[in-house]
């Protein structure tokens, strides 16, 4: 059986309604861009690939690129520090190229290794809106899902600094330090552009086995319990 499926979310539609209900509440989504969790180690080529056709494609969208909750002295940041420009608590990214593989380490931690956490909190781009440049993005993308407790996965710095803003035609894209940090990217804009961009997502994403089985499924069983009590 395929890992990835020839349907989206649009095709469940009362399970879609209840997370673009949550969305709209609470203003922001993820979708992944690595394996899941449990599948520890990433291979460079994968990686490249994330890279190349995910990550470096927000950079022409953001003027800048910051991380926050730095491990500033640590071994695995100290190479980077001439990439680093300090700003209060927070560190801007200084990019050659217009690439993320050179910044690998600060990016990707195998969790068989160390932690994410370790090195850093979230990193945050604000960037422009632009629907053809998410929806290249996005077909490399799968799985659009809302956490909880995102403010723990992605810094609470972070998420706050996003969620405060409200200016139309602009989301805040956060790199997430789930697992091995290149599990998850989050999106955060206001209600009207974060629907918008959850609609680019729910029609261009691709949707593993797994999230069906977890997610799509719990939810119909939940549902038809309830309508068995009435």
């Amino acid at each position: 059986m395929a890992l990835f499926q020839k349907y989206h979310l649009k095709d469940f539609s009362e399970y879609n309604k209840r997370v673009i209900s949550w969305i709209k509440e609470h203003r922001y989504f993820s979708v992944r861009i690595g394996p899941p969790r449990l599948l520890l180690g990433i291979s460079k080529w994968k990686r490249f690939n994330i890279y190349k056709n995910v990550l470096d494609k927000f950079i022409p969208l953001s003027d800048e690129f910051y991380i926050y909750d730095l491990n500033y002295d640590s071994d695995a940041v100290r190479p980077f520090h001439k990439h680093l420009l300090k700003d209060r608590s927070r560190y801007k990214i200084k990019f050659e190229n217009n690439r993320w593989d050179k910044f690998d380490r600060l990016l990707y931690s195998p969790g068989f290794k160390r932690s994410i956490t370790e090195i850093r909190g979230g990193i945050v781009g604000k960037c422009e809106l632009d629907d053809s440049a998410l929806r290249f993005i996005f077909k490399h993308c799968c799985d659009p899902i809302v956490i909880g407790n995102a403010g723990t996965s992605c810094g609470k710095n972070a998420l706050n600094l996003a969620k405060n803003s409200e200016e139309n035609g602009i989301f805040y894209l956060i790199i997430e330090t789930l697992s091995s940090g290149l599990e998850s990217i989050t999106l955060v804009s206001n209600t009207n552009d974060i629907l918008h961009i959850y609609d680019i997502a729910s029609n261009s994403c691709k949707i593993s086995r797994n999230y069906r089985n977890f997610h799509i499924e719990a939810y119909n069983s939940a549902e038809q319990q309830k309508a068995e009590r009435i």
